[in-house]
């Protein structure tokens, strides 16, 4: 069974708005400062932090936000590569070849962190946002994979 025959049977948007809200419950904000104690708003911190861009077998230009490693409560370490596509639609369907380009270009590389991942997954949104925030009305995509033979295999989340 293909990926585009799973997606129409079960239900792609209920599963990416599944997939967004268990995401978010499961991540913690990642931040490397702490909130500031002043009773005045602090800026927000950026959003993206690389520059890197790259053309996805779509053809649309991917812009890299992000590479994290990420703990899970299991002890695992997650590489975790945000993208950003302003042309994502709306539905959320994307083009999964561009996920498994992505996975291979930038998530493959990071696992060589310490500790080594165990899991890479690729997250491709119509704008930037801070991670573990609240993202109402932003259209994410979200796949993971694991390695083999140096290669990005396709799982469920």
């Amino acid at each position: 069974m293909t990926r585009g025959q799973l997606n129409r049977i079960m239900v792609f948007p209920a599963l990416t708005i599944a997939a967004v809200i268990g995401m978010a419950l499961i991540y913690p904000r990642w931040s490397a400062t702490a909130p500031s104690p002043s009773p005045s708003p602090s800026p927000s911190p950026s959003a993206c932090v690389r520059t890197e861009t790259g053309q996805a077998p779509s053809g649309r230009m991917l812009a890299l936000c992000e590479i994290l490693t990420e703990m899970q409560p299991s002890g695992e370490a997650w590489a975790v590569v945000r993208l950003v596509d302003p042309d994502l639609r709306a539905d959320g369907s994307p083009d999964h070849a561009d996920h498994d380009w992505a996975c291979a270009r930038w998530g493959l590389p990071a696992l060589d962190s310490t500790p080594r991942p165990a899991r890479i997954v690729v997250q491709i949104m119509a704008q930037p946002f801070v991670r573990g925030e609240p993202t109402q009305g932003i259209t994410q995509s979200i796949e993971a994979y694991s390695e083999r033979d140096g290669a990005c295999y396709w799982e469920l989340l």
